[in-house]
This record gives structure tokens, sequence and C-alpha cells, in this order.
């Protein structure tokens, strides 16, 4: 988080992306969960609404 405690004051916008937010302090939670903006995760709330690497179940590309 001192990547973002760095620029938090300089009027500029800061992008993460992490994996498990989980494995970081429950201050770095705090922070994050209080600031973010986007959040993508799976079951529909990818960037486009499908994962890219996946398949639908009729074998076709989700796209």
């Amino acid at each position: 988080m001192k990547v973002y405690e760095k620029q938090k004051d300089s009027g500029k916008q800061v992008f993460m992306a992490y994996d498990t937010l989980d494995s970081y302090s429950e201050e770095t939670q705090r922070i994050v969960n209080d600031n973010a903006v986007l959040e993508l995760s799976p079951e529909g709330n990818e960037l486009f609404g499908w994962a890219w690497n996946k398949e639908r179940n009729d074998g076709t590309d989700e796209k």
C-alpha cells in the first residue's frame, strides 16, 4: 500500500491489480475496499460479462 499512500494526494488515479486480497494485511484490505471503483470477478462480473478463456456449455466460445 505504499504506492497508494504516495499517490493518493497527487490528484491522479491509482490502478491496482491483485489476485487474492486475502493475502494482504487487514489495513491494506480496508484501503482497497474503501477506494475500489471497479472490481472484476467470475460469474458475470468479468469485464465484458464473460470469461475470455472459457467455453459455453454448447461448445462455442462465450464471445
